[in-house]
């Protein structure tokens, strides 16, 4: 298999039935910035499993650009993707790390740190005494939001080339989706959105519709109205 270049793919799902999802066909072309909504149950996370290659479509194919999207090896997985979500793990460790788990390149404290502060980490950082201040297993001496802040701000870091959100300004306050926006406009990757929140979807590029089984393509402007 030709390895996968590290730069924005396409994402396409070609008559895909998994899980709640029955004939689910869509394409992100390389860049495009996607929000995926509907009701609870309908499908919505297995769709990011599936482009992440996490899960095998029971029907269908799922690629990312050329190649199967379950052909990954868990090098490209962990070189191209960024995922955040109530699941992505935080483990014991600097606060470096926590930050910096997944990026394709070496970076400096001050990247590092610049980046942290624009999505509203600065007292974390004090708190822990700098990037050396260590984080609990599964960020408990940490709160919901800064947990989230720090998925922000890896994803941010990664270098990744497909970026799968799953409700991420969950456990944020009002800035929530200020900062994920941030995060969404600041990226090359194409990125797949589940939220919620209307107004957030409708400043995306289109917006998917999950429900029922399907999936229906709609251009973002029509979540506005």
């Amino acid at each position: 298999e030709p390895s996968l270049q590290n730069v924005p793919q396409s994402v396409s799902f070609n008559a895909v039935r998994s899980g709640n999802l029955t004939s689910v066909g869509a394409t992100a072309t390389p860049g495009r910035k996607i929000a995926i909504v509907g009701p609870n149950g309908a499908g919505k996370s297995t769709l990011l499993s599936l482009a992440a290659g996490l899960d095998s479509p029971e029907e269908g194919t799922v690629l990312l650009g050329e190649r199967k999207s379950v052909e990954l090896t868990t090098a490209e997985r962990k070189q191209l993707l960024a995922y955040v979500g109530s699941r992505s793990p935080i483990l014991a460790g600097s606060l470096r790390r926590a930050l910096t788990m997944g990026a394709s390149t070496e970076l400096d404290d001050d990247t590092i740190a610049a980046c942290a502060e624009r999505f509203g980490l600065s007292s974390v950082i004090e708190r822990l005494g700098g990037l050396t201040g260590k984080v609990s297993e599964a960020g408990r001496n940490l709160s919901a939001g800064d947990v989230r802040r720090v998925l922000l701000t890896r994803a941010a870091l990664s270098g990744c080339s497909l970026l799968l959100l799953d409700e991420p300004d969950d456990a944020l306050d009002r800035d929530g989706a200020a900062l994920v926006e941030q995060l969404i406009r600041e990226t090359p990757a194409t990125t797949l959105m589940i939220t919620h929140n209307h107004d957030l979807a409708a400043r995306m590029d289109e917006v998917w519709i999950v429900e029922d089984g399907r999936l229906t393509v709609t251009s973002a402007s029509a979540m506005a109205m």
